[in-house]
């Protein structure tokens, strides 16, 4: 049999359409474009709060810290810094200064930054950006102050010279 007698005897393929919906499907579009909006936001949010903290700097003058890192910026009055008991540590071997679970901020591998709570008791400003040593600086407002800066002696150095300018804290008795 030749293929043009075959093509003869074989039935046409008819096609049949789907009834078409009265269903209009615009909300579900809005659904996607609202999800797709929502985690683009997420996106941009994480990303600038990361690079913030992850840049975040310090500034000892005019008698205060201040920190410049959003969210997280403030200015602390030196004499709010409880100077004597600051020092150097290493949050991985230092009890009071391991940090136990994140109440608000980043914990992006080594990044660690916001507000934690602190294995030693308490809440601490945290803006740790590399392993090893960093400096603890205990608040007379209720957190510690903990960074990871280029020279933490340096740091504190600086703190307590500026400090050491200010007139004496009197404790309310």
């Amino acid at each position: 049999m030749s293929a043009r007698e075959e093509r003869k005897g074989m039935i046409e393929e008819q096609v049949f359409a789907v009834v078409p919906t009265t269903l209009r499907m615009w909300w579900l579009n809005l659904i996607f474009a609202g999800i797709i909006g929502l985690l683009l936001a997420t996106l941009f949010f994480v990303r600038h709060l990361t690079a913030s903290v992850s840049q975040a700097t310090f500034a000892v003058g005019s008698g205060a810290l201040t920190i410049r890192a959003w969210p997280y910026g403030r200015t602390i009055p030196l004499a709010d810094l409880d100077l004597a008991a600051a020092r150097v540590v290493d949050p991985a071997t230092d009890p009071e200064a391991r940090l136990s679970w994140k109440r608000n901020g980043v914990n992006l591998g080594v990044l660690r930054a916001g507000w934690w709570k602190i294995k030693g008791g308490g809440k601490g400003l945290v803006f740790l950006t590399a392993p090893g040593e960093a400096v603890y600086v205990p608040t007379r407002q209720g957190y510690v102050f903990m960074a990871t800066v280029a020279d933490p002696r340096g740091f504190l150095e600086a703190l307590r010279r500026e400090g050491a300018a200010l007139p004496p804290v009197r404790e309310n008795i």
